[in-house]
C-alpha cells in the first residue's frame, strides 16, 4: 500500500504537466528501507536509501532519499537528485517540488537543460514555477552568478551558441531571459557586458542596457542601450544608443544614435545620425589622420576595411596626427578635438594652420588599401630585438594601410591645404605652402598625406601663398599670414602652384 501511495503521490508532485490527468502510470523502484509516519494527520513518506521512479511517458526521477509529505502535496529530495522528462533535465544535491503552488528549488551544483529549446542553465541554485491558470507562463530564476548557454534557433554546423553569465538571470515561458547585474556573453568571434541583458530566443533580438559594449576581433562598439537582431545565431544589425562609438581598425565613428549592418557576420555599413533634440550635435568619424563630422555619417565597409564615409550637414574635416596615440577610447574625443575654427582665435604667432580641413553641405571620404615602404634589413645587432620594426600606429613595417585617398565637399565647399615644396618632400622641417579655395564642389586627389590635384566646380576664390625661405627684408621673421583673411588673389604669382582644375 505504501508503495501504490508514494507512486501515486510522486507522480502528482514531480510531474507538474500531469496535474489534469492524474491517471498517468509511474512505477517506483525504492529497494532500500522505507518509512511511512501519520503526525497529526500528515501522512510523511521517507525514503532512507536510492531509489528511480519512471513513467509510461519516459519521465524519470532518481535520489538518493526523499521525503513527501502528502498533505503539502511537498516532495524533499536529497543526494544526486536527477529529474527529466520529454523538455527538460535537472540535476542538483537537493531539490523540492510543491505541487500545490507548482514551485520548484533546487540548490548545489543545478544543471537545468531546456531540451526543447537546446539552452543549459548552471549555477548553485534555481526555482522553477511552472504555468498554471492562475500563472499562464513558466518561470525559471536563477541567482549567485549562473551560466546559460544558448543555443541558436536554426542554423548549420557554424552556427555557435552564446555564452551568459550574469548575478541573476530569469526565463519566463522558455522564451524571454533577462539577465542582471554585470552581465558577460561570450562567443568565440565576440565578448559583450552590460549591467542588464534581455534576449528572445524565437526572434534572436539581444538588448544590452547600461554601459553596453561589444567587443570582436575586427571592431568594438558600445552604447548606453545596445540592440542587435541576430538570424541563426549570425549577427545582421546592431543599433548603439546613447554615447555610442564604434572603433575599427581603421575607423572610429561616434554619435548619439548609430546602426551598423552586417552580411554573413561581416560589417557592410555603419550609419550615425543626431536625432532631434540630443545633448550630442554632430556625429564624428576618427581615421588614423583624419576627422570628419557632421549631422549624419554613412560608413561603407568592405572584406571589413573602411571604404568611404559620406558626411552630411554642414560637413567638415581635417587632418589629426592620432598615430602617436592608443586606440581611441569612449571619453578620450573631447581631448583631440582640434576644429579647424579654433585657428581663428588663436595668437597671431599661431595662426598658421597646423591641420588641413575641408568644408561643405557634404563631404565624402575614399579610403584605400595603400602598400607601405618596407625599411631596409636590421643590422646584424639588431637581430636578437624580440618584436619586429613597427611604424608608430603599431603596425609592422612594410605592412598595407588603409589611407584617405580622396576628398569630395559639395555644396558651400571650401578647403585648406598645407603643401611641401615639391623640392624639399624630404625635409620634414620645410616650411609649408597654403592653398585655399572656395567654389560649389572641390574635389581633392591625396597621396601620402599630401595634394596632388584640386579639382574645383564653379570657383569663386583661389588663394595660393607660398611660405617664405629667407628673412624678411628688415631683418625679423615675418608675421604668418591667416589664410581665412587673405585676398582673394595673391600679390604675385607663385613659383610652383600646385594642379588645380576649374570647372
Amino acid at each position: 500500500m505504501i508503495r501504490v501511495l508514494l507512486g501515486l503521490l510522486l507522480a502528482i508532485a514531480i510531474c507538474p504537466a500531469v496535474l489534469a490527468a492524474q491517471a498517468r502510470a509511474c512505477n517506483i523502484d525504492a529497494p532500500g528501507r522505507t518509512e511511512q509516519v501519520v503526525t497529526a494527520g500528515d501522512t510523511v513518506v521517507i525514503l532512507h536509501d536510492p531509489f528511480v521512479v519512471t513513467c509510461e511517458d519516459g519521465a524519470e526521477l532518481r535520489a538518493d532519499s526523499g521525503e513527501l509529505n502528502r498533505r503539502l502535496r511537498e516532495i524533499h529530495l536529497l543526494g544526486d537528485v536527477f529529474f527529466q522528462d520529454s523538455a527538460q533535465t535537472l540535476t542538483s544535491d537537493v531539490a523540492t517540488y510543491n505541487s500545490g503552488i507548482g514551485r520548484l528549488w533546487a540548490t548545489g551544483d543545478v544543471v537545468f537543460v531546456d531540451r526543447q529549446e537546446g539552452s543549459t542553465l548552471e549555477g548553485p541554485e534555481l526555482e522553477y514555477f511552472r504555468a498554471t491558470d492562475e500563472r499562464p507562463v513558466s518561470r525559471v530564476t536563477a541567482g549567485q552568478r549562473p551560466r546559460l548557454t544558448i543555443e541558436p534557433a536554426e542554423g548549420g554546423e557554424e552556427a555557435e551558441p552564446l555564452d551568459l553569465v550574469a548575478d541573476r538571470v530569469e526565463i519566463i515561458d522558455q522564451n524571454d531571459l533577462s539577465a542582471f547585474g554585470s552581465v558577460v556573453i561570450t562567443r568565440t568571434d565576440l565578448r559583450a557586458t552590460a549591467g542588464e541583458a534581455r534576449y528572445n530566443s524565437l526572434t534572436e533580438d539581444l538588448e544590452l542596457r547600461e554601459a553596453a559594449v561589444i567587443e570582436s576581433e575586427e571592431y568594438d562598439l558600445a552604447g548606453e542601450v545596445v540592440q542587435a537582431r541576430l538570424a541563426d545565431g549570425s549577427i545582421q544589425h546592431v543599433h548603439a544608443r546613447t554615447n555610442a562609438w564604434l572603433q575599427g581598425e581603421d575607423l572610429r565613428v561616434t554619435a548619439p544614435d548609430l546602426q551598423l549592418f552586417f552580411e554573413a557576420d561581416l560589417l557592410q555599413r555603419a550609419i550615425a545620425v543626431v536625432p532631434a533634440g540630443s545633448d550630442e550635435d554632430r556625429a564624428v568619424a576618427l581615421s588614423r589622420t583624419f576627422r570628419m563630422e557632421g549631422d549624419s555619417l554613412d560608413a561603407i565597409f568592405t572584406d571589413q576595411q573602411i571604404e568611404r564615409v559620406h558626411a552630411v550637414g554642414d560637413a567638415h574635416g581635417e587632418t589629426i596626427d592620432t598615430i602617436q596615440s592608443p586606440p581611441l577610447a569612449a571619453g578620450d574625443l573631447a581631448a583631440r578635438d582640434t576644429p579647424a575654427d579654433s585657428v581663428a582665435a588663436a595668437e597671431p604667432a599661431a595662426r598658421v594652420p597646423s591641420s588641413d580641413w575641408i568644408r561643405g553641405d557634404t563631404i565624402t571620404g575614399f579610403f584605400a588599401l595603400v602598400e607601405q615602404e618596407t625599411s631596409p634589413a636590421p643590422a646584424a645587432a639588431d637581430l636578437d630585438r624580440d618584436t619586429a620594426d613597427t611604424d608608430e600606429s603599431g603596425e609592422e613595417d612594410g605592412e598595407p594601410r588603409v589611407e584617405l585617398t580622396r576628398l569630395l565637399a559639395r555644396g558651400s565647399a571650401q578647403s585648406l591645404y598645407r603643401m611641401t615644396p615639391s623640392e624639399r618632400r624630404d625635409d620634414p622641417s620645410a616650411p609649408k605652402n597654403l592653398n585655399f579655395l572656395v567654389g560649389d564642389e572641390i574635389d581633392l586627389d591625396l597621396s601620402d598625406g599630401e595634394l596632388q590635384v584640386a579639382t574645383v566646380v564653379g570657383l569663386r576664390q583661389g588663394v595660393y601663398l607660398e611660405a617664405l625661405t629667407e628673412p624678411a627684408p628688415d631683418g625679423s621673421d615675418a608675421e604668418p599670414l591667416d589664410p581665412e583673411s587673405a585676398p582673394a588673389t595673391p600679390d604675385s604669382e607663385p613659383t610652383s602652384p600646385p594642379t588645380v582644375e576649374a570647372r
